[in-house]
């Protein structure tokens, strides 16, 4: 009696490293960019083209080859973030950032050029400041050498 072989893959391990390569979050920022003109001109075929590729962003690049990449450990920093912060700190950061983005599109839809460049500056500084933050968390984590997820 020949026994089956079983193929077991680890989706939620193979979707982080294909979401921490640096060019995923490269090509992310650039989609939301996109994505804003698309709101900003009405274009409803654009935001469904843009909308579809931010979805197959982060399984359509390879795992990262060099783990010390800044976009990498921020990528592992969110791990942490998210396994070690209490559930009231994560829905705060949510909530400014949802609240932001929801600003920033209806600004961009109505096309208040003013209204959208200060929201999308500030939303940007809260998501680079966020980033090194979830970096500095992965570091940190890193130097101590205690409760790391495994790359």
């Amino acid at each position: 009696m020949a026994m089956k072989q079983t193929l077991k893959v680890d989706w939620k391990k193979l979707l982080w490293q294909s979401h921490a390569d640096s060019w995923a979050d490269v090509t992310r920022l650039l989609l939301i960019g996109g994505f804003l003109i698309a709101v900003w001109w009405h274009s409803w075929f654009a935001m469904l083209l843009i909308t579809l590729a931010i979805i197959i962003n982060p399984i359509s690049f390879p795992a990262p080859k060099n783990p010390r990449h800044f976009i990498h450990r921020m990528n592992l920093g969110k791990r942490l973030w998210l396994e070690f912060t209490p559930p009231l700190l994560k829905n705060l950061a949510r909530i400014g950032e949802i609240s932001m983005t929801l600003g920033l599109l209806v600004a961009a839809w109505q096309n208040q050029l003013f209204q959208a460049i200060l929201l999308a500056a500030g939303l940007m500084g809260y998501k680079f400041y966020f980033m090194f933050y979830l970096t500095l968390l992965h570091d940190t984590k890193e130097a101590e050498n205690k409760d790391l997820p495994p790359k």
